[in-house]
């Protein structure tokens, strides 16, 4: 046998042994053991072990009250070229918009383009540079189911869409198309499927959609808002967030229909209720029981207008963190109630200007916001009041009234006595028409509340 044969039996006879020696069991690398982790056993799988689970992702929303641009509003943003610029109306709160994920607000307002007439009150239309300026403010969405909507029309509402959507804005509850409602009621945002819903109580007149055409614009049909809830959670809905153009102008409180269209919401798949139009702000309140991770603020006030009766210049932003949990359900967690003031003064050439300052750092440092003394007292006050307000639903009314009709005066009488102020609808002529009027006396503070709400367990 020749040298070469007898060389590789042997090589044979050796790995023979090794391999017995070792069980026949594969050497894995520590290098590679270290990489893949420990390897699996009886041929099942580590995840089965331990089941993978998304980690939390969180939305942070910030929203606003209405955008009412009155006459005098519009000539305070007018420019030398004829041109318009608002921005300058909201540069102080430019920096409470960072790092927010939707910033909302309700424009009350048709932009129907200049041809169309600017006007103010009682039948809105503001210059097309509007949606502009509020996404340079850090705006990045509005809703557009107010009651004037259709201050210009069906044709004055598309145009509104065109020129929001151009700017760059969400819009929300008017559309162009049965297939562009369905496509706006539910988006992503921040890697959250977010239903984004509006509604309005009704519009000024009587102006209806053609017949099939419901989708133009979004109303308060309890009906519909439920159908809709459904829909979006269906489609894939991780949160929802539902804007009512609803309540009582001027009524610091809203009524007992109210609230029960919120909780008939909350149990339909709604997250968070935007409350607006009473002009004024009411309570913010979060849910209960099976709701407890839910929250309406019923009305957010006045962002920008030339309203200046009691507390008409007073509005709200809130700042809201929601989040999907591990197990996907939605979560509502830390609330900041900022209250806001429209400050209106004249300039050197006597020119009317507007700015809407967060309440309490003009308090604190009134130099930097370009308030006298005079002014920091009388908003400090106002701060004051409104804190104790905002988390205050004592003293309800007695009853209901319909949306769109006022509480009855009190009946004649051989001495009639007036109807109470806070119970009596402002006419045109006064607080709604932007035009100066006489403030009435605040209401009494009712039980205090921090600005700052902690977030749910």
């Amino acid at each position: 046998m020749s040298r070469r044969v007898i060389l590789l039996l042997v090589l044979f006879t050796c790995g023979f042994l090794f391999a017995c020696a070792s069980g026949g069991k594969p050497q894995v690398s520590p290098s590679l053991r270290n990489e893949t982790g420990p390897l699996p056993q009886n041929g099942t799988s580590s995840a089965s072990h331990n089941e993978t689970r998304a980690a939390p992702r969180t939305l942070r929303v910030v929203a606003a009250g209405d955008v009412l641009i009155h006459a005098p509003v519009r000539a305070a943003a007018a420019l030398p070229d004829g041109g318009y610029d608002f921005t300058p109306f909201f540069e102080h709160l430019t920096p409470l918009f960072k790092g927010a994920d939707l910033v909302c607000a309700n424009l009350e307002t048709p932009l129907a383009g200049e041809k169309s007439g600017y006007t103010g009150y009682p039948g809105f239309n503001a210059p097309s540079e509007l949606a502009a300026n509020l996404k340079t403010a850090g705006f990045t969405a509005v809703t557009l189911a107010n009651n004037h909507a259709l201050d210009r029309n069906w044709a004055g509402l598309l145009r509104t869409i065109a020129t929001v959507d151009a700017a760059g804005l969400i819009y929300m509850g008017a559309y162009t198309s049965a297939e562009d409602r369905k496509n706006r009621l539910l988006r992503e945002i921040h890697g959250i499927k977010v239903g984004l819903l509006a509604y309005t109580y009704g519009v000024n007149g009587s102006a209806k959609a053609p017949a099939g055409e419901e989708w133009r614009l979004g109303f308060t049909d309890s009906a519909q808002i439920k159908a809709d809830l459904s829909d979006v959670r269906k489609r894939g809905a991780e949160l929802v967030i539902v804007n009512l153009h609803f309540g009582n102008e001027y009524h610091r409180k809203p009524w007992p229909v109210h609230q029960a269209l919120v909780q008939e919401l909350f149990d339909g798949g709604a997250d968070l209720i935007l409350g607006h139009h009473p002009h004024v702000v009411q309570p913010f309140v979060r849910g209960s029981g099976a709701n407890a991770n839910k929250a309406v603020i019923y009305s957010m006030g006045n962002l920008i207008s030339n309203q200046n009766s009691a507390h008409t210049d007073i509005g709200l932003l809130l700042d809201a963190m929601l989040t999907v949990g591990e197990n996907g359900r939605p979560a509502l967690g830390e609330v900041k109630l900022i209250p806001t003031w429209c400050h209106r003064k004249r300039d050197a050439k006597g020119r009317l200007t507007y700015r809407v300052l967060p309440m309490a750092d003009a308090v604190k440092t009134p130099a930097a916001y370009g308030l006298t003394p005079a002014d920091a007292a009388v908003l400090a006050k106002s701060l004051d009041e409104i804190t104790r307000h905002l988390a205050s639903l004592d003293a309800q009314p007695a009853k209901a009234v319909p949306e769109k009709s006022t509480p009855k005066a009190a009946p004649k009488k051989s001495k009639p006595k007036a109807a109470p102020a806070a119970k009596k609808k402002p006419k045109a002529t006064a607080a709604s028409s932007g035009q100066q009027v006489k403030p009435a006396k605040p209401l009494k503070p009712s039980a205090s509340v921090t600005l700052a709400v902690p977030a749910t367990s």
